[in-house]
């Protein structure tokens, strides 16, 4: 389980990291994710990463004001997104990763660039770690069922 997140990204890490400026509308945020077709964005204040803000984040704040007839162009992303956000190196081991959502209790976590510790190259979440074990488990199951047969 010492696979480096730099190889699994490829597949099992969300690779598609866009920034949004703190003080942006929560309907530029819902109109990035839309466009890039992802779940989260990095938010950024002064061109420093300061949160996350998520689709589930984006849809809470629609909902919390849409009985108020509040308009998303008034709802800004700095009130709804969570920070700061916990980062790990991109050659971290799995299981450093695995540590670094347990120690914080966040959903997801950015990866940090080996060149550039100021640059985030992916965006990591709980889901994209179930799908991973997801894969493991089967393949182990599978080949456990052709080793010894069924129980």
């Amino acid at each position: 389980m010492a696979d480096k997140l730099k190889k699994q990204s490829r597949k099992e890490v969300s690779t598609n990291t866009i920034c949004i400026d703190y003080e942006s509308t929560i309907a530029r945020a819902y109109l990035l994710m839309q466009k890039y077709k992802t779940k989260h964005l990095c938010v950024e204040n002064d061109g420093e990463i300061v949160g996350i803000i998520s689709d589930k984040d984006v849809k809470r704040a629609i909902g919390d004001y849409s009985d108020e007839k509040k308009s998303t162009n008034s709802l800004l992303v700095k009130s709804f997104m969570r920070g700061p956000v916990s980062t790990i190196p991109e050659l971290s081991t799995i299981a450093e990763a695995i540590d670094a959502f347990l120690e914080n209790n966040h959903r997801a976590l950015l990866v940090r660039d080996s060149a550039s510790s100021q640059r985030i190259k992916a965006i990591i979440t709980v889901h994209d770690f179930l799908e991973y074990l997801s894969k493991i488990y089967k393949k182990t199951s599978h080949l456990h069922q052709e080793l010894l047969g069924p129980e």
